[in-house]
């Protein structure tokens, strides 16, 4: 657990640990160089119970606070929890349960819940739902670069197959979307628990909306890095949608001097020499349309032209 300035969240997410139904486990929980009351919050769990410990980060950042925390871990199942999240009484139980039952080479989930002293923004609310409907089909890789398909506080998997993906060992953000990355590469399975055993905490605070590490474009550069290294070889490049996440994509091939086409129109005004673009031999298509209906136009669209999704054409949300 990476703690940075947690210390009005950290009572209520440790306290969900110590109440589960599982009563084996470890808990490091690693001080990012927290400025308020972190630290004694976290030293009085210390004290009280022999199961939690806590480190100061050897350098800075979620990234080396994580790295820190495995450094000291001794458990065989993984688990990461944010510090301002809680957990549902039975999620360790749960999850422990569903990885021996599956064996290595898997990662296991489970549907979230977006809670706030506000209001839940919209944007939090679709991608809760999104994440959800993911859990009830497995169909997590099918999606892997529209956004990240599994939640950064809400898996759990055997060490050995942890340390085959590179674990905490790079320096990419958002590291939460980087590592689930290197669990596709690395071929695990990821099995869904249909019921919601994490909450999730939005507030004004949270790294996701306070850094650039988070914002749209540096979702779009990650993905893109590591769409370049597993899925393109020499193949020609085709960006399917206008607007500013086509934009995006265009400049970061552009940066990286990838020559590629920018198709902006809708799927509406298709013609013959639209479609003879998309059919171009060796052509891999990114599609960056948001919107729900249009996506599945264009779904039919590369079906009847007997293309193959995560084969030739990507949806990059």
């Amino acid at each position: 657990m990476p703690a940075k300035n947690a210390g009005k969240f950290l009572t209520e997410s440790i306290e969900s640990i110590i109440r589960q139904s599982e009563k084996k486990w470890e808990l490091i929980i690693v001080n990012d160089h927290s400025t308020d009351n972190s630290s004694s919050v976290i030293e009085k769990y210390v004290k009280e119970d022999s199961r939690i410990k806590s480190f100061m980060n050897r350098g800075n950042g979620i990234i080396s606070a994580l790295r820190t925390a495995y450094q000291h871990s001794t458990g065989n199942l993984i688990h990461r929890m944010d510090a301002d999240d809680i957990m549902a009484d039975n999620k360790l139980f749960e999850l422990k349960r569903e990885l021996l039952r599956s064996g290595k080479g898997h990662v296991i989930t489970s549907m979230v819940k977006y809670f706030s002293e506000n209001k839940v923004s919209e944007g939090y609310k679709g991608y809760e739902e999104w994440l959800n409907n993911l859990c009830q089909k497995d169909e997590h890789w099918e999606h892997i670069y529209e956004e990240c398909v599994i939640a950064s506080p809400n898996w759990m998997i055997f060490r050995e197959d942890i340390d085959q993906a590179g674990a905490f060992d790079f320096n990419l953000y958002p590291e939460d979307y980087d590592l689930i990355f290197r669990f596709y590469e690395n071929d695990l399975s990821v099995k869904s628990i249909p019921k919601i055993l994490h909450y999730w905490r939005e507030h004004p605070d949270r790294t996701s909306r306070t850094s650039d590490l988070y914002q749209q474009k540096a979702f779009f550069e990650l993905k893109t890095f590591h769409w370049l290294r597993l899925e393109h070889k020499s193949d020609h490049i085709v960006i399917f949608g206008g607007g500013i996440k086509g934009k995006i994509m265009s400049e970061i091939l552009q940066s990286n001097n990838i020559e590629h086409n920018w198709l902006k129109e809708k799927p509406e005004k298709i013609d013959n020499n639209f479609l003879k673009t998309l059919e171009q031999e060796n052509t891999k298509i990114i599609i960056t349309v948001g919107n729900p209906i249009e996506k599945k136009k264009i779904h039919r669209l590369m079906e009847h032209l007997k293309l193959r999704l995560n084969r030739d054409y990507y949806f990059f949300r």
